[in-house]
């Protein structure tokens, strides 16, 4: 049945791009390795357990997970602005939560991180865009929802680039569970008002996060160790066959009726 599954996954990222289409240039595709760093801050009342998947910085050196590859992006040409992050080819990624590190353990929260950005700093006023959909391919587990979005920051203030142009953006997603998934994919639309291009490197990092918050200090959280990984792509479970069958369906029907759409225009 896996073969299904990469027919459900190809379809609907193919409505997904037939409903907001955007130029090869302004696509960032990152394919995770597998490389991971773990680190673990903790203070007398809170704890940090950050999982990092890759970054990028101005210089072209990596830092944490795997080395981010350059981007090049022109908002001259195309507002649209596409990130995909996938695993290697029969591949998914695995995020499994690691739950609470102590026992007086008063809040937790568990997030997914992607930034993406053409500076580390910015000043000046800032123009919103919109984060237009979030799609994950071949997932397994409770749906992320978008915690935080920042779209786009114009900086008309900036002295660097020249032109007074800079971009921002960062997601943050919040977990409910154990996830799998075999792509994310996320669209954005920059404001009117910006020209910018960019190539090179850019400050990025992709990265998961559980913090957790307590009441006894006494109490000292330990390292949980890797809790995103790869793994190999899931089989279908022909339980739910029927279910993913007419998701497949509908997808194909919203290709059909987008097509014959444009026909009729």
């Amino acid at each position: 049945m896996r073969w299904f599954a990469r027919v459900l996954v190809a379809a609907v990222a193919m409505a997904a791009a037939m409903a907001a289409p955007v130029r090869a240039e302004n696509i960032y595709d990152v394919v995770w390795d597998g490389t991971l760093t773990e680190d673990l801050t903790t203070t007398s009342f809170f704890y940090l357990s950050t999982q990092t998947l890759g970054s990028a910085s101005a210089s072209g050196s990596g830092g944490a997970g795997m080395t981010l590859p350059p981007l090049t992006v022109d908002f001259g040409i195309d507002k649209g602005f596409q990130i995909t992050l996938s695993a290697p080819a029969g591949q998914a990624i695995r995020i499994v939560p690691p739950g609470p590190l102590v026992n007086s353990v008063i809040g937790l929260t568990d997030v997914f991180l992607v930034r993406v950005s053409s500076a580390s700093t910015t000043s000046g006023a800032d123009i919103p865009g919109t984060i237009d959909s979030v799609v994950f391919g071949g997932l397994i587990g409770a749906e992320p929802t978008v915690a935080s979005d920042s779209s786009f920051l114009y900086n008309s203030g900036s002295i660097t680039p020249a032109n007074g142009q800079q971009f921002s953006e960062q997601v943050i997603l919040e977990l409910s569970g154990p996830i799998t998934f075999q792509s994310l994919t996320m669209h954005f639309t920059a404001p009117n008002d910006m020209s910018f291009a960019f190539s090179g490197f850019p400050m990025a990092s992709i990265y998961a996060q559980s913090m957790g918050i307590f009441t006894d200090f006494s109490e000292t959280p330990v390292a949980p160790g890797a809790w995103v990984s790869l793994v190999a792509v899931p089989e279908i479970d022909p339980a739910s066959a029927g279910s993913v069958f007419a998701l497949l369906l509908g997808a194909l029907g919203l290709l059909d009726s987008r097509v014959c759409h444009r026909r009729i225009a």
